[in-house]
């Protein structure tokens, strides 16, 4: 597998994600085409998996690597469609608005959706399905969504970040555990992303007010641990790896990926990897026990990011070209 950065001109990526071992990549093409890329020794191999009309809003992988679940637009409606690997169609979900974020169970047994209706309130939605399609929980909410996650714990708490500078915690049962605003050491500013730690003892948060934000757990709550300076750029995501509650990583809108580290009560800046040229798209993932970084950029590009490898290790074995993908 390259160690820096898979190239796939032809294809335009528009969007992709890799799940946790690294053995597949799930990639949007800008002809709204989905394809699965599937490792075989060192090359990945191409199957065209979905075709769509419409764009597509978020895309993800199933925890156990066994699913992926897309949203697209549907005129002025939202779809998600759960499959399998073989391209069979678990489930159909239908919602009145686009859907922004996806977030599936640790389990894999539930999916959380955030849609959102940017100029009418009324149709913002949080709803969190079984994987056969049985409806959990669905709010309508006050404001645009931008994200959402599942806790990764036995409590089975959901987290939302929405325009209203808000960050908030549901259970399973649609009910408002707790909102993490201004007034509690929370955003001032939209908040685009939040996503927890692997144990779920710990949540960031990354706003428009260009800052990143670290919670701490205490029984069902959260309490502010840690805070950024102002990054100078609107921060669009944050992701931790999944191997360890320590380290996550962010993407902003000056086209820089950082790689933090949390020690104490203190959040440093281990390394940055600066986008030439584009824009890095808001989804990014750890893979293969969280030494790489991956995500696609504005210039079409699927990019693996060894941060432990210095900047001449990094681009060693860039620009690789993956062929024979028709």
């Amino acid at each position: 597998m390259p160690n820096s950065q898979l190239s796939l001109p032809a294809d335009n990526i528009h969007i992709g994600t890799i799940n946790s071992d690294g053995t597949k990549i799930v990639t949007v093409s800008k002809d709204k085409t989905v394809k699965l890329w599937q490792r075989d020794d060192l090359e990945f191999h191409p199957k065209t998996i979905q075709e769509v009309e419409n764009d597509i809003t978020a895309i993800s992988f199933s925890p156990d690597s066994t699913m992926i679940a897309t949203a697209h637009k549907n005129g002025n409606n939202g779809i998600v469609t759960l499959q399998d690997l073989e391209s069979q169609i678990r489930h159909v979900f239908n919602f009145n608005t686009k859907v922004k974020s996806i977030s599936f169970s640790p389990d894999s047994t539930m999916i959380a959706t955030a849609s959102s209706d940017d100029a009418i309130s009324v149709h913002n939605t949080i709803s969190v399905h079984s994987i056969n399609g049985d409806n959990i929980f669905e709010i309508a909410y006050q404001a645009s969504i931008n994200s959402v996650s599942f806790c990764p714990n036995v409590d089975k708490q959901v987290a939302s970040a929405s325009w209203d500078s808000t960050v908030k915690l549901w259970d399973l049962e649609g009910n408002l555990i707790q909102t993490l605003d201004e007034q509690n050491g929370g955003h001032t500013d939209g908040v685009y992303s939040v996503c927890f730690s692997p144990n779920g003892d710990r949540m960031a948060t990354a706003s428009a007010d260009e800052t990143i934000k670290l919670w701490v757990r205490q029984g069902q709550r959260f309490n502010k641990h840690a805070e950024t300076n102002k990054q100078g750029a609107e921060v669009f995501r944050v992701c931790f790896n999944p191997f360890s509650s320590d380290n996550f990583v962010t993407v902003s809108k000056d086209n820089i990926v950082k790689l933090w580290n949390l020690e104490g009560d203190e959040i440093n800046e281990i390394k940055r990897y600066k986008i030439q040229d584009s824009k890095p798209f808001n989804i990014i993932s750890f893979s293969e026990n969280g030494n790489k970084i991956a995500f696609a950029d504005g210039a079409g590009r699927f990019i693996f990011w060894n941060w432990q490898w210095n900047s001449d290790q990094l681009f060693d074995r860039a620009n690789k070209w993956v062929s024979d993908y028709r």
